[in-house]
């Protein structure tokens, strides 16, 4: 996918991947030269948070993650997160809206996931968090 998010104070765009399964989820953000810049990893509630080039590694909870990446919101697992981003809401504290080709909306609390147009898979996926925003065109998704 492609990805533009306000990252460190400022507005960045890179390529990343999700790799989702169950509770678990890995996403991985890349450099313009195609290395790993930043990943975090989650299991439930219990998210690691590695970036190679500021040189930061924690342990954090989603509402820590909610904070360094607004994309994740505090009440909702990353994997869960992942899953709507791909066209699957799971979480009934998730409200949604559907069209006939896919979801068109999913809310949860401050975080607002709009689907342009609406379709399955996604194409366009517009991610914001009060004044922040996250811009996601999903490239390519594949099924294991």
């Amino acid at each position: 996918m492609r990805v533009k998010a306000p990252v460190m104070g400022s507005v960045q765009t890179f390529k990343a991947a999700i790799d989702v399964e169950g509770d678990h989820m890995v996403l991985t953000a890349f450099t313009p030269l195609g290395t790993s810049a930043m990943s975090v990893t989650a299991d439930g509630d219990k998210v690691h948070f590695h970036d190679t080039i500021h040189r930061l590694d924690w342990d954090a909870t989603t509402a820590q993650l909610a904070q360094m990446v607004p994309m994740f919101p505090p009440n909702v697992k990353p994997a869960e997160m992942a899953w709507i981003l791909l066209g699957y809401p799971g979480n009934d504290a998730i409200e949604v809206t559907a069209a006939p080709a896919g979801l068109a909306t999913a809310k949860t609390g401050t975080v607002t996931v709009t689907f342009d147009p609406p379709a399955h898979p996604p194409q366009h996926i517009v991610i914001t968090n009060g004044a922040q925003t996250v811009d996601v065109m999903l490239l390519e998704v594949a099924v294991r």
